[in-house]
C-alpha cells in the first residue's frame, strides 16, 4: 500500500510563502523533503501514553537528563518502564505556550490507547499535576486510579521538536499554530513523535495512531473525521499498539474495506499476532500471516451476517511480505538509506 509525498506537507497554505521560496531553497537538503519512505509500519509504538506539559528546555531527548536532571530522568524512566508506559511532552503553540510558564499547574493526558479489561475502546484522560516530579505518584493501575477526569478525544500531538531535527521545527510548527488557532485544546506541539523524516510529525489520542506529511488541511480533514470516530488514511503511518508488521495489516484493510465504500472507525480493527513463533510466517520471517478482525460496527455497509449464530466481526487474513521500500534520511545531516516496506496481499 504505497504513499504518496505530499510536497506541500508542513508548508503554509495556498498563497503563503514556503521556508523554501522565502530563503531561496535552503531547506531542500532536510531529511523530510528527501525521504520517499513508505508510511505504513512506522508508528511509534505505546499502549499508554503520558503527555505531559513542559514548558523548559527540553533537550535532544526528553530523558538525556538535560531538562529534568539526571537523578529525577532515572527515576521517570524506572516509572516508565515499570508501568508499560511512554512519555511525550507537550505545550501550548506560540505566545500561550510561553505565558503556561507561570501556572503553578501543568496539563497532564493519559491515554490508554488499547482499552482497559476486557473493552478495547481508548480512554483519554485530563488532570493537572504539579510538574514532572508528580508523575512518580501516578497509579497507573486502571484508569481513573489516579484521579485523572476522563474526556472525549481526540487529542492531536504535531512534534515541534527542533532540537532532536529542525525538520519539526521549520515544518511542524506552522501546522500546529494554524492547527490550534481552529481546534484549540484539542492540538499541542509535542516532543519527538518518531519520523522527523515524516515531518510535519504527529500522533492522535487516545487511539495511538501516528500520522505524516500531512499540512494543515490534510491534518484538519483527519481532526475532523476523528471527531466523528472515522479513521482518516491519508498520511497515515500506523497505529502503535501494533507491531510495524500489524500496523501495515491494519491500513491495508482499511484501504481495502474503504475501496468499498466502507468507512472505517478508529481502532475497530484489531490484528492477531503472527501465527508462528520464528518459523515459516513467523515474527523473524519476510513473509507474514496476519488475522485481522474488523469489528461488527466498523463498517457500516458490510452484508449482514446469514444466520443470528455467525460471529457479526469479521476476519480478514491478510498475507505480508517484506520487500525493498523507498529511500530513508534518518535524520537531517545523515545519509540515505534503502528501507524496507510491507506489501499486502489477500
Amino acid at each position: 500500500m504505497p504513499t504518496i509525498r505530499n510536497a506541500q506537507a508542513g508548508q503554509p497554505e495556498t498563497g503563503q510563502s514556503t521556508p523554501a521560496q522565502t530563503s531561496g531553497g535552503i531547506y531542500a537538503d532536510m531529511c523530510s523533503q528527501q525521504t520517499d519512505e513508505s508510511l505504513p509500519g512506522t508508528a511509534k509504538p505505546g499502549k499508554i501514553i503520558l503527555a505531559l506539559e513542559f514548558v523548559n528546555n527540553w533537550g535532544h531527548d526528553i530523558l538525556d537528563g538535560n531538562a529534568l536532571g539526571e537523578e529525577l530522568t532515572e527515576k521517570v524512566e524506572k516509572f516508565l518502564k515499570d508501568n508499560g508506559a511512554q512519555l511525550q511532552f507537550i505545550r501550548r503553540p506560540g505566545r500561550e505556550g510561553q505565558q503556561r510558564a507561570a501556572s503553578a499547574t501543568r496539563q497532564l493526558y493519559i491515554s490508554w490507547a488499547e482499552g482497559y479489561g476486557d473493552d478495547p475502546t481508548p480512554i483519554l484522560e485530563s488532570l493537572q499535576v504539579s510538574g514532572p516530579e508528580a508523575l512518580l505518584d501516578l497509579d497507573l493501575s486502571a484508569p481513573g486510579a489516579a484521579g485523572g477526569q476522563r474526556i472525549d478525544g481526540p487529542l492531536l500531538l504535531v512534534c515541534t521538536h527542533g532540537k532532536r531535527d529542525k525538520c519539526c521545527a521549520v515544518f511542524g510548527r506552522p501546522v500546529a499554530d494554524e492547527l490550534a488557532a481552529k481546534y484549540g485544546q484539542m492540538v499541542w506541539e509535542s516532543s519527538h513523535t518518531k519520523g522527523h523524516r515524516f515531518a510535519p510529525s504527529m500522533i492522535l489520542l487516545p487511539h495511538n495512531y501516528s500520522y505524516g506529511q500531512l499540512g494543515t488541511t490534510g491534518a484538519s480533514s483527519m481532526l475532523e473525521r476523528a471527531k466523528q470516530g472515522e479513521l482518516w488514511l491519508e498520511g497515515c503511518r500506523g497505529r502503535g499498539v501494533w507491531d510495524p508488521v500489524g500496523q501495515a495489516a491494519e491500513l491495508a484493510v482499511a484501504e481495502k474495506l474503504a475501496s468499498e465504500g466502507r468507512p472505517v472507525k478508529l481502532a475497530s480493527i484489531r490484528v492477531a499476532k503472527p501465527e508462528t513463533a520464528g518459523g515459516k510466517g513467523g515474527k523473524d520471517s519476510a513473509t507474514q500471516v496476519r488475522v485481522v478482525t474488523v469489528a461488527a460496527d466498523a463498517a457500516p455497509t458490510a452484508t449482514p451476517t446469514a444466520t443470528p449464530e455467525a460471529s457479526p466481526e469479521q476476519e480478514i487474513t491478510v498475507r505480508l511480505s517484506s520487500h525493498p521500500g523507498g529511500t530513508s534520511v534518518p535524520s537531517c545531516g545523515k545519509k540515505p538509506k534503502q528501507t524496507v516496506t510491507w506489501v499486502a496481499e489477500f
